[in-house]
């Protein structure tokens, strides 16, 4: 199973890659607050979370697996926080076409991948040191492999 997990995290990369050409790979995603940006602040990764599976038919198993997709961008300090909200919704925005891409392709994976699941938000971590912004959207997908 652990190829098939490999093999859709690999997929939602590619498609995030595709979406948001202008983003680059995080060096750190599943502790994103380790990245150090100096102005590559358009970033993105994709952790593994949980999952769990579910009744299914004989000689499979379906899995309802969790992923986190981590996106980053800067903002430019004001007197006001006009800048930072501007760009939350940006990073907002940028998540619904990653969710609408994946939720139309089924990441190339159509025979893998057969449903997208509901989706969660983290609040936005803000960095005020390095002014940049966090998010994380919390995306289930579900997929069946054999036990054979």
């Amino acid at each position: 199973m652990v190829d098939v997990v490999k093999q859709i995290s690999d997929a939602l990369n590619s498609t995030i890659q595709a979406t948001l050409p202008d983003y680059k790979p995080l060096d750190y995603f599943y502790n994103p607050q380790k990245n150090q940006f100096h102005g590559n602040a358009k970033r993105f990764g994709v952790a593994v979370d949980s999952g769990s599976s579910f009744e299914t038919i004989t000689k499979a198993i379906t899995i309802e697996q969790n992923f986190n997709v981590v996106l980053t961008n800067d903002y430019t300090a004001h007197d006001d926080e006009s800048a930072l909200a501007s760009a939350i919704l940006e990073l907002h925005d940028a998540m619904n076409d990653i969710y609408i891409a994946v939720f139309n392709t089924k990441l190339g994976l159509p025979t893998l991948v057969y449903r997208t699941g509901p989706l969660s938000f983290t609040a936005p971590l803000i960095d005020e040191e390095q002014q940049n912004i966090i998010l994380t959207m919390g995306l289930s997908l579900s997929y069946r492999t054999s036990l054979i």
